[in-house]
């Protein structure tokens, strides 16, 4: 999970403001796949 937010966080950084409830979005998906 540690290595996934290593990506990530420089994504968000690139992304922006504007899209910030997509990434959230995308973020709890995430956390949805890695708990099963």
């Amino acid at each position: 999970m540690l290595s996934f937010f290593i990506i990530v966080d420089p994504l968000l950084a690139l992304w922006g403001e504007k899209n910030k409830g997509h990434i959230l979005k995308l973020l709890l998906m995430a956390l949805r796949l890695d708990r099963q």
